[in-house]
């Protein structure tokens, strides 16, 4: 997956490792809902290898993949160093 970062504005690839949420702080998502609504949900997200405590990556809001901040990386493809 490949996500941008905010700071500088670079793009960079990380591995998923894992769908869910964050324990604090919930990430909402908006979606189209019949009678042209918009329905708010926190569905479970992937996660990246990025930002890490201890081997856990869960705990970071900022490894959650939400949002125009992600791409999709065909497999098989190497991660730059």
């Amino acid at each position: 997956m490949w996500l941008c970062d905010g700071v500088y504005g670079k793009w960079e690839s990380f591995p998923v490792v894992g769908f869910g949420q964050p324990e604090f702080n919930r990430i909402a998502v908006e979606v189209d809902a019949p009678n042209d609504r918009r329905e708010v949900m926190c569905p479970d997200l992937p996660y990246v290898a990025k930002c890490d405590h201890g081997g856990d990556y869960s705990w970071n809001r900022n490894n959650y993949v939400h949002g125009d901040m992600a791409r999709i990386k065909p497999r098989g493809q190497q991660v730059a160093a």
